[in-house]
């Protein structure tokens, strides 16, 4: 892999590209990734699900392979509980209260400790409007899909 004009050897080029990639998939106008802790780790952004999406992950997925196989750091935390289900190969688990406080502080502090901690009726669910429903997958048939 050359860079035109560029005259460095070893693996300085290669490291760079990796950079460059890196930071094109972690940028916020890529919508691919997200971070909830300050950019110090990354998991799939919520709303990344367009078909578009599934593939710019499977690119990263083979870019993130790519980089493990050339030995080269990329500067992508990925959050561990996104690398527990690359590891055990998308297998599911019982999610704990302790792992949305991992994966969302924000969520569990604000949403989930809210309504662990509230008793709600069905009287006070429908003065606060809970329905309980998905806003991204609650689009209804007419909504057009962003590919």
């Amino acid at each position: 892999m050359r860079f035109a004009r560029e005259s460095s050897a070893g693996s300085a080029v290669l490291r760079e590209w990796f950079t460059v990639v890196t930071d094109a998939f972690a940028a916020d106008a890529a919508g691919l990734l997200a971070s909830c802790d300050g950019r110090r780790t990354f998991r799939p952004a919520p709303g990344a699900t367009s078909a578009r999406a599934l593939l710019d992950f499977e690119i990263f997925g083979r870019f993130v392979g790519l980089a493990l196989l050339h030995k080269v750091c990329i500067g992508l935390r990925l959050h561990p509980l996104w690398c527990r289900l690359v590891v055990e190969g998308n297998a599911p688990w019982a999610w704990t209260h302790d792992d949305v406080a991992a994966l969302d502080a924000d969520l569990h502090r604000h949403k989930v400790r809210f309504l662990l901690e509230t008793d709600l009726d069905a009287g006070a669910a429908a003065e606060l409007e809970l329905d309980f429903t998905d806003a991204l997958d609650d689009r209804g048939p007419d909504a057009a899909d962003d590919d």
